[in-house]
């Protein structure tokens, strides 16, 4: 559900640059995000506040 610090995102960009393309991330960890920031410049960011649980049934 959440980014983290974009190891997926990474992986699959050195697999194959040219068919993976990141266009944003969504992460509800401040710490994580600033990881983002930081090594994806350019790509979007969605910082959740707030993670309201619903029941899956």
């Amino acid at each position: 559900m959440f980014s983290g610090i974009g190891g997926f995102a990474l992986g699959l960009q050195k697999a194959d640059k040219d068919f993976y393309q990141t266009i944003s991330f969504c992460e509800i960890n401040a710490y994580y995000a600033e990881v983002l920031e930081k090594n994806f410049s350019g790509i979007p960011i969605e910082i959740l506040k707030h993670l309201i649980p619903k029941v899956w049934r």
